[in-house]
């Protein structure tokens, strides 16, 4: 099965813009779904959403996170991205579909602009008007009046919730050299309990230890090649 992480999920921001890490931004720990991005729900499956006429219960015993099952959610969500109900069977099974693989959408080429642009000379129109047009679809309020480092942080998190599963963060992270920060810390998950009272208790805590070696920023350079060319010099670590 295929969880996403608490990780991810804290990135979405809420509906007014801000992130959930700014005091102001209204985002309440024991309601962590309200006035989210909308994105997060058409890319996550998590407590509280609807799948297949069905509301998707992720607290502990609940019908997505039974002990007894197996395929059950680790981390408290699923993925929704890519999924059509029509082809899940009785059993949950995903027996494929027909939605085509897109290896480059039109959001990642203003994405790209936008990131390209601001490391070159600093935010400007063009900059925002592309940023702001990938936002706009999703119902974000457009974003203004940022240096370059605060624009940088948010066109990044940008891609991170735009582009997410779509095999994007493991480079950005890796070309941004950002790997320590990012892939060597422990992955969350959202522990929920259901109290007697039928409220819930939402609890983040980590699901497991990650490592990361900064000579992963460069893959090996395969020995094959090295045989043919001893003038070739294996990437640091390897």
């Amino acid at each position: 099965a295929f969880h996403a992480t608490q990780n991810l999920v804290d990135s979405y921001e809420m509906k007014n813009g801000k992130l959930i890490s700014d005091p102001t931004s209204q985002y309440d720990p024991q309601d962590p779904y309200k006035n989210r991005d909308s994105r997060l729900d058409k890319s996550l499956i998590r407590n509280g959403a609807q799948f297949k006429g069905v509301t998707v219960e992720t607290f502990e015993g609940g019908n997505a996170n039974k002990s007894t099952n197996g395929d059950r959610t680790k981390t408290g969500y699923g993925l929704r991205k890519f999924i059509d109900e029509r082809y899940l069977t009785a059993d949950d099974v995903y027996r494929g579909g027909d939605n085509d693989w897109i290896f480059m959408r039109y959001a990642e080429v203003l994405l790209n602009y936008a990131e390209a642009k601001n490391e070159a000379s600093g935010p400007d129109v063009s900059v925002y008007n592309a940023l702001n047009e990938v936002r706009d679809r999703s119902g974000q309020p457009a974003l203004s009046g940022l240096g370059q480092g605060d624009l940088r942080i948010r066109i990044r998190n940008e891609r991170r919730v735009e582009l997410s599963f779509e095999e994007h963060r493991f480079y950005d992270v890796r070309r941004w050299k950002l790997g320590m920060t990012y892939f060597n810390v422990p992955v969350k998950k959202m522990k929920i309990v259901k109290n007697a009272n039928s409220t819930l208790t939402y609890t983040v805590e980590n699901y497991e230890d990650r490592v990361y070696n900064e000579k992963f920023n460069l893959l090996p350079i395969p020995q094959m090649e090295i045989e043919r060319n001893p003038e070739l010099v294996q990437n640091t670590g390897y």
